[in-house]
């Protein structure tokens, strides 16, 4: 049996991940009966369980490092939002329309229709309401519009990157109330 099929396929990707080097990975204990399967258990437990000193040491610098990645890219979440200027509720679109004259170009000819209107759309007490906006209320929406879409995806990072770090943290917490 070689060792590395002997190592729980986990705990091997584990310790490859901390960087502890795996001696054992390769060596060949075929024909050697109960002792070998005795000795290997050995090795296995000293080399993944019993060296839990380097083993936590490793766990503890690689989660402080990812701690430390995943604190500044929240910092940099943090900062962006702070950037984020005012917020508007809503969407606006642009629509060209025909008018009530029969003969008018506007219904021969797509491209000559009247327009662009522009229109700002939102929900008032769960019903929706539609306001023609002039050009520069409509310049001035859509950028805040922008900005609070902008908002919103900076949120749902900043919730992603939350749950990376609370187990992290709990761990980390768990890990000093046990120390002290």
């Amino acid at each position: 049996m070689r060792v590395e099929e002997g190592l729980d396929a986990q705990a091997r990707q584990d310790a490859l991940d901390q960087g502890q080097a795996l001696d054992l990975v390769g060596l060949e204990f075929e024909g050697c009966g109960r002792n070998g399967v005795a000795l290997l258990l050995f090795l296995v437990y000293y080399t993944l369980g019993n060296a839990g000193d380097a083993r936590t040491m490793a766990q503890r610098k690689t989660r402080e490092a990812r701690l430390r990645a995943y604190a500044q890219e929240y910092r940099r979440l943090a900062a962006q939002l702070a950037e984020t200027g005012y917020l508007w509720s809503g969407s606006i679109t642009h629509q060209r329309l025909t008018c009530g004259k029969p003969t008018c170009a506007c219904h021969r000819d797509p491209t000559r229709r009247h327009g662009p209107y522009v229109y700002w759309s939102t929900k008032v007490k769960g019903r929706t309401v539609n306001r023609l906006l002039s050009a520069e209320e409509a310049q001035l929406y859509e950028e805040w519009i922008e900005n609070r879409r902008r908002l919103e995806t900076l949120e749902r990072k900043m919730l992603k990157l939350s749950k990376k770090v609370a187990p992290l943290l709990l761990r980390q917490r768990r890990a000093r109330t046990r120390n002290d």
